[in-house]
């Protein structure tokens, strides 16, 4: 039970190389986060747009206020 699963899921981490047997094997890793043209992010995702964004200014420097902004692309 689950050997196709866990054959696709296989095919899949070897199509996206970022991390191999928990060691970092491309300089970063990449997540994408995607909203559609004309909706609406729901709660959770805002939280977590903020938290990350707010981490990246903390990391940055600069003022976590602008960098939701410019996260949020307002």
């Amino acid at each position: 039970p689950g050997a196709a699963a866990s054959a696709m899921e296989r095919l899949k981490e070897l199509a996206y190389p970022t991390w191999c047997n928990l060691k970092r094997v491309a300089p970063m890793a990449f997540a994408p986060l995607v909203f559609e043209s004309f909706g609406r992010c729901g709660e959770g995702t805002r939280r977590l747009i903020y938290r990350l964004a707010t981490r990246s200014a903390n990391d940055r420097g600069v003022s976590p206020k602008t960098e939701v902004k410019r996260w949020m692309g307002s």
